[in-house]
């Protein structure tokens, strides 16, 4: 007789979550360089990302994290939350930061 053990499945109510398994806790440095090149790359418009997506939901999605965790490391003078992302007009100027 074998008995089956089965592991309940974490409910996930956040659309961010593929898995079910969100990035929580402390950051790591890697993720805070990531997310600094993000934010530059977010406000100079050269991401690959459709107009009018926000800084925190960008982010969350990338990082696999509850948008929440996006808006507690970035509080005050960095905040992020309703930063929208505008596209950039692509240009001879521009074109090679953009296709990076």
């Amino acid at each position: 007789f074998h008995s089956a053990v089965v592991k309940p499945q974490p409910k996930s109510t956040s659309p961010n979550s593929k898995s079910g398994n969100l990035r929580r806790g402390k950051w790591t440095v890697e993720e805070e360089a990531y997310v600094a090149r993000v934010i530059q790359d977010f406000n100079s418009g050269y991401l690959n990302a459709p107009p009018g997506t926000t800084l925190r939901t960008y982010l969350s999605d990338k990082l696999n994290c509850d948008p929440m965790r996006i808006t507690k490391k970035f509080t005050g003078d960095a905040c992020i939350g309703k930063r929208v992302f505008h596209p950039a007009v692509r240009c001879s100027n521009n074109a090679a930061l953009i296709d990076k």
